[in-house]
């Protein structure tokens, strides 16, 4: 009887686990999935529908790769490779991935590796987020800092005029 009872305990403090698991993931407003050791996509959570337009179900059997322009692809593949060979944590790599609609997005990958009891690599688990605005803003501030680093030339220009016209009395202005 104590036994039952015990694995009574750890079966609901187990499903209580999984309630909060997907109740996170579900809730969530960046994609979470799983990959395999290939980098195939097993798992995705809803939020991929938002995100990039694709059901989860329609990400299975694809990788992250087969979403990407080709150029970012053969970029990103090159830094997946380099982790996975050392078993290593992916930490925000940005990446450039095609939504089903044909438009273009900015994502920032994170992901750990996962492994099975006996050590054997299993693949990632990770998370997406959507950073497009945030990257069109850095675009945006730059392009700005840009501008206001011309005007300043400009007006350092217009100083030295300034200056030649008041220290010479011949010249005259305009």
């Amino acid at each position: 009887i104590r036994r039952v009872e015990e694995t009574t305990v750890l079966n609901e403090t187990l499903r209580e686990s999984e309630e909060r698991f997907r109740a996170l993931v579900e809730t969530s407003a960046d994609w979470i999935w799983e990959m395999d050791p290939d980098g195939v996509y097993t798992y995705a959570s809803p939020q991929v529908s938002r995100i990039l337009g694709y059901g989860p179900e329609e990400l299975f059997g694809k990788t992250p790769f087969d979403l990407m322009p080709p150029d970012e692809a053969e970029r990103v593949t090159t830094e997946f490779n380099r982790c996975v060979a050392l078993r290593l944590p992916i930490a925000a790599l940005e990446n450039r991935t095609v939504r089903k609609d044909g438009s273009v997005v900015t994502l920032e990958t994170s992901g750990v590796p996962r492994f099975a009891p006996d050590g054997a690599f299993r693949g990632y688990r990770g998370i997406d987020r959507d950073i497009s605005r945030r990257k069109r803003a850095e675009e945006a501030l730059r392009q700005k800092t840009r501008d206001l680093e011309e005007r300043v030339k400009e007006l350092g220009c217009l100083y030295e005029v300034a200056r030649v016209i008041e220290t010479e009395p011949s010249v005259d202005a305009c």
